[in-house]
């Protein structure tokens, strides 16, 4: 529920609604910024790879 009101409030901000394709655009960006971290340490250390 609490995400669900965040997401209302922090939706109609008009920051956000003016720059919606930037917010997207970074939640995608945090969304695969996990698996680069993970692709870039085994590439410099295979042998601590997951």
């Amino acid at each position: 529920m609490s995400f669900l009101l965040g997401g209302y409030f922090f939706g109609n901000l008009p920051v956000v609604k003016d720059n919606f394709s930037f917010t997207i655009l970074g939640i995608i960006f945090v969304s695969l910024l996990q698996g680069i971290i993970t692709y870039i340490q085994s590439k410099c250390n295979p042998k601590k790879a997951w």
